[in-house]
């Protein structure tokens, strides 16, 4: 215990001799969590998601109505594929979801499936938090799901 005690010491009185050992010690860390804490906000909130449901299970729909109750999420369904790509392309949505016609009977049948997502590439934090977190690193890079 007495190494430990002399070496703390040691490491204080180097700290405090050299000016820029100071710096590197005690301000830039505290300048550090200074950013980290005010400065990155990293939350997101009110996501514009577009859906598309080509499958009219009621499990689909209520994946839906679970999407539309949440407090992050702003949904809006379609029934154009072209109108949700181009809303994404005038910043109307930060990201879609298109389920197709047999997603749910692949599932079903214990396959797994991809789904075709899409996302904004220049909002990445956004497209981090999708559902499932579905980050697409540009127009379209399909999310595996499966029922396991």
């Amino acid at each position: 215990m007495r190494i430990l005690w002399a070496f703390i010491k040691k490491e204080f009185l180097q700290i405090f001799r050299d000016p820029s050992s100071i710096l590197i010690a005690f301000i830039l860390p505290t300048l550090l969590s200074l950013i980290y804490m005010y400065g990155i906000n990293v939350d997101s909130v009110n996501i514009n998601l577009g859906l598309k449901l080509d499958d009219a299970n009621p499990r689909v729909v209520s994946l839906a109505r679970s999407f539309s109750n949440n407090q992050y999420i702003r949904t809006k369904v379609y029934d154009d594929k072209d109108a949700m790509y181009s809303d994404i392309v005038n910043s109307k949505l930060q990201g879609a979801v298109i389920v197709p016609n047999d997603f749910t009977v692949t599932l079903n049948n214990g396959r797994s499936w991809s789904l075709p997502t899409a996302a904004k590439p220049t909002l990445p934090t956004m497209s981090k938090a999708m559902p499932a977190a579905l980050f697409i690193s540009g127009w379209k890079r399909p999310a595996t799901v499966s029922n396991r």
